[in-house]
């Protein structure tokens, strides 16, 4: 089981994946759209990230493009996780 935290502060947003789907083809997806949104974000915002094994981690500041790109893949997160209980859960927090 793959288990997406998705915490929107203030000023700042942190994605947090960890443990392995089971399944390669919802593991693959969920990687997928991590790694996508470093690429969105790596040098247009303030970044930083880790991957080993079976976690992974990205922090960065809220701006425009940064909420755009964490929007589509959380919506992505929360469409596998939906399609795919046994193998991923998904949270979205906001900061009130």
């Amino acid at each position: 089981m793959t288990d997406i935290r998705v915490f929107k502060g203030r000023d700042e947003t942190t994605v947090k994946m960890s443990g392995h789907a089971g399944d390669e083809r919802v593991c693959s997806a969920l990687s997928a759209l991590f790694c996508t949104l470093i690429y969105a974000l790596e040098g247009r915002a303030e970044l930083s990230h880790k991957i080993s094994g079976g976690n992974a981690e990205a922090c960065f500041k809220n701006s425009e493009l940064a909420d755009e790109a964490a929007a589509v893949v959380a919506d992505g997160f929360e469409l596998i996780a939906k399609k795919y209980p046994a193998y991923a859960s998904f949270t979205l927090t906001t900061e009130e």
